[in-house]
């Protein structure tokens, strides 16, 4: 059997990650499902699984997303670990985060997603709706919801925050709440 890949150690020059291919072909198993939930559709991706296109996680993904009936769930929200929009410095090289944008904004662009909920970056941050780095109508509301493990504050990548932040915060614990009204209003709630 094959072990687990390697995950390298935190301020070791891991930013090498950005220049060399790092393996993402472990198989985690069925670290990927979908399920409904009122008038929601909810695709948990792997952020540590292979989700390159052709690979089983993206033709699984694709053909959850073309399924999907907004008549029944108008609202489709993506869980996933690794988020594919970070304004802090933590984080902001590793592969996931780069090849997720690459690979999985087109499609979540494409399917008309609400939002797209991660965690990883230990702060929070919420987004305008943004596709392809501008801030879009077209594209989702990235919510990074990792405060919750805060240990020390995760240093912002710019002084400014980038056009499409809203709102972001390293200093403080937090957690958030998502209620849905109908099928045009829902409510985030970030409480700290």
């Amino acid at each position: 059997p094959r072990p687990p890949p390697q995950k390298p150690v935190k301020g070791a020059g891991a930013k090498f990650l950005s220049h060399i291919p790092y393996p993402l072909d472990y198989d985690y198993g069925n670290a990927y499902y979908a399920y409904t939930y009122g008038p929601s559709r909810h695709l948990i991706l792997s952020s540590y699984s292979n989700f390159d296109p052709g690979s089983k996680q993206y033709t699984w993904l694709v053909d959850e997303l073309e399924k999907v009936d907004r008549s029944i769930t108008p609202w489709l929200i993506i869980i996933m670990h690794v988020p594919i929009y970070n304004t802090f410095e933590e984080h902001r090289h590793d592969v996931q985060h780069t090849k997720g944008r690459e690979i999985l904004e087109p499609l979540f662009v494409k399917h008309h997603v609400n939002i797209v909920v991660s965690g990883h970056v230990h702060a929070y941050m919420r987004t305008n709706n943004v596709a392809f780095g501008k801030v879009n109508d077209t594209g989702p509301i990235h919510i990074i919801a990792g405060d919750g493990g805060r240990q020390i504050d995760s240093p912002f990548l710019n002084a400014e925050p980038e056009e499409w932040v809203v709102t972001r915060d390293s200093t403080v614990f937090g957690y958030g709440t998502f209620e849905i009204y109908n099928s045009t209003i829902a409510e985030w709630r970030w409480i700290h």
